[in-house]
């Protein structure tokens, strides 16, 4: 139900997932990804939203302590040693 609210109010909703669910309807985007990757697919996606700052560092310190300092250090050993 929040994620249908969240399109009613305007939100822009991305599907990746093998199945054709009924949340593709309703999304901006849908990737048909092949069994057994949509984890990799949300992963990458992951990666680019913290690399290029699309993400709200604030709220996820909030409500994740040190997970988005371990994430940065991550991120920034991925890049220099790939």
């Amino acid at each position: 139900m929040q994620i249908r609210r969240a399109v009613e109010q305007g939100r822009t909703l991305s599907v990746a997932d093998p199945r054709d669910i009924g949340a593709c309807t309703e999304s901006r985007c849908s990737f048909e990804t092949a069994s057994g990757t949509n984890v990799a697919f949300s992963n990458g996606m992951c990666h680019v939203m913290i690399k290029e700052d699309f993400i709200d560092r604030t709220f996820i310190e909030r409500a994740h302590r040190g997970l988005l300092i371990n994430l940065l250090a991550w991120l920034n050993h991925a890049t220099q040693s790939g």
